[in-house]
């Protein structure tokens, strides 16, 4: 019981935001409302977003499940084969990507908005998990 609560805590947190999603993961059908029902459910979304894209370290949502590192690295890769670390940094370059694919922002700004220390080290990150630049990804995708 544990452990499904524990599922369906990680897709509310990994999942895009929508206000519902279904998602399939190790067999089981899961449908995640949000609680974002009054009028200022966007914005609330867009934060949630946000932080999401902020927050790359796995103790930051292990303590918002309140529970250990450890425990939710095992979990996470019991229910996807994936390790926690990976699922996160999936989610801050799918930030990224979108970013530059919707947005005139610079890379210095998108490193500003996501918590990079600089956009060096945004370029850095975003190379090592898709092959190619920043900015090589916005000129061929565009």
């Amino acid at each position: 019981m544990k452990r499904l609560f524990v599922l369906f805590a990680l897709v509310a947190l990994f999942c895009p935001l929508a206000d519902v999603a279904a998602q399939s993961i190790g067999g089981h059908e899961i449908e995640v409302r949000s609680e974002n029902r009054i009028d200022a459910r966007e914005s609330k979304k867009n934060n949630k977003k946000q932080q999401r894209a902020e927050e790359r370290e796995v103790a930051y949502y292990a303590e918002q499940l309140c529970i250990s590192t450890r425990y939710l690295s095992t979990i996470v890769r019991a229910v996807t084969g994936n390790t926690a670390k990976a699922i996160i940094d999936h989610m801050v370059i799918v930030e990224i990507k979108s970013l530059l694919q919707t947005s005139n922002l610079s890379v210095q700004e998108i490193a500003y908005r996501l918590h990079f220390p600089d956009q060096s080290y945004l370029g850095r990150f975003f190379r090592k998990h898709t092959g190619q630049s920043p900015t090589a990804f916005r000129q061929t995708t565009k």
